[in-house]
């Protein structure tokens, strides 16, 4: 309890040296002016550095910079008639301290000369120490115990991914995923859309969003990676590319790490005490630039200049400087023209199943309709017939409420009638035979 409390009083400080802190940029004609003012004076200033300088001047509470654009690794983008200088100011504290380390952008922003042009260097490559090294990459079944029977996997689930490398009598080495994209064509330099899973010198950016994550490690010569299946667009397959990084086990820094987001945090795979060199994974991992020249003089200028190899090892964002826009514009009109094929094969299906399902209902009305009036019409004629019958029954009812001498029926009457007739036969019978 007593660390937790004092990992919380080290968190304010820091954010209290953020929030009482000043930065002021100057961009001068070919110079950056730069002045951190810090009111607290809680960090070391003299610790302080852009790029790769030091403070020009310092004092307790104020770091001064003033360069070059061409030093300190400034690294230099132009885009149509404008050119910008972007570096980072970063603080690393020693030992102890009651600030953490943290960096700021820096960016200044100039119009282009008319008259410059970019130099047309020679390719530069550099291979120590890869001609010995051998890597491996591939789909692994569920417990990376060999490969995968099939590269079929249902959306939402873990795909496991397995890369090593050979080291021989290498010295002992730690592979790294510095990158992976995800595409819809085998062929990345073809594709200009990318969905990025590993990006930043490490970091499983992937994780924020999904259940990604790198699995303990069994050796330091392999990595393992579980990565959640998802759709690209509108394609059914999905392929990978990966840059592997082979370095020392002991030489972790920013640019060298497996990073994933757990627990709401950055976590570093190798070493979780040393997560905060994952802090950069929602910012930007400073890179040492391999393939640049950072120190050959220049020779128009004379001052130290970079520059970037035009090879097949760029990335997909340095690659797409060297594109033809036509192309570009081609590929997402393509693109776009599939999302709306797709859009419009849904309409349709969905009003062909609408029509359809509106015909059943439109049946099954009738059918009802005409099992009703089927219903009616015998309860009518029922109702008929019972009205004859009540009707029957009350004539019946009236008679049978008479006096039997009222009763006639048939049958009584004609017996009457023939007794009434007899008498009187007899009458007559009798007066004609008596004697005078």
């Amino acid at each position: 309890m007593a660390s937790f409390w004092q990992r919380v009083r080290l968190l304010g400080l820091a954010i209290t040296a953020l929030v009482h802190a000043d930065m002021k940029l100057d961009c001068e004609p070919g110079f950056v002016t730069l002045v951190w003012t810090d009111s607290r004076a809680l960090a070391d200033t003299s610790l302080f550095r852009l790029g790769s300088c030091p403070p020009t001047s310092f004092s307790p509470r104020e770091a001064v910079f003033r360069v070059d654009v061409n030093d300190c690794d400034f690294s230099r983008m132009v885009t149509g008639d404008v050119m910008v200088y972007s570096n980072e100011l970063v603080y690393t504290p020693l030992g102890q301290s009651n600030v953490m380390p943290f960096s700021r952008p820096v960016a200044c922003t100039y119009q282009r000369p008319k008259d410059w042009f970019p130099r047309i260097y020679d390719p530069v490559f550099d291979t120590f120490g890869q001609a010995d090294l051998v890597f491996h990459i591939g789909i692994a079944n569920d417990d990376f115990s060999g490969p995968a029977e099939s590269t079929t996997f249902p959306l939402g689930s873990l795909i496991p991914i397995m890369a090593t490398v050979e080291q021989h009598n290498h010295q002992p080495l730690l592979l790294l995923l510095d990158e992976c994209v995800a595409a819809a064509t085998p062929d990345l330099l073809s594709d200009d859309n990318a969905y990025a899973i590993i990006t930043n010198k490490g970091c499983l950016v992937d994780s924020k969003v999904s259940r990604s994550r790198f699995e303990p490690r069994r050796r330091s010569s392999e990595i393992l990676l579980s990565l959640q299946a998802f759709k690209f667009g509108l394609e059914d397959e999905v392929y990978i590319h990966c840059t592997l990084v082979a370095a020392d086990p002991n030489g972790l820094d920013s640019t060298k790490k497996a990073c994933h987001y757990e627990q709401h945090s950055w976590q570093m795979l190798d070493n979780p005490a040393y997560s905060s060199l994952c802090d950069c994974c929602d910012s930007t991992c400073r890179s040492r630039n391999t393939r640049s020249i950072a120190t050959e003089q220049c020779a128009i200028c004379g001052s130290s200049c970079s520059y970037l190899a035009i090879t097949d090892e760029m990335k997909p964002q340095e690659k797409a400087f060297f594109t033809d826009p036509m192309k570009l514009i081609q590929s997402r009109m393509e693109q776009i023209s599939k999302i709306a094929c797709f859009q419009r094969t849904q309409m349709e299906r969905v009003i062909g199943h609408l029509k359809a399902k509106s015909g059943e209902l439109q049946r099954h009305l009738h059918e009802v309709t005409e099992k009703i009036y089927s219903q009616v019409s015998e309860l009518s004629r029922e109702n008929a017939d019972l009205k004859k019958q009540l009707s029957e029954l009350k004539r019946q009812t009236a008679e049978l409420k008479k006096p039997l001498s009222q009763r006639r029926t048939p049958g009584s009457v004609t017996s009457i009638s023939s007794r009434s007739s007899f008498h009187e036969g007899s009458k007559r019978g009798c007066k004609c035979r008596r004697p005078k």
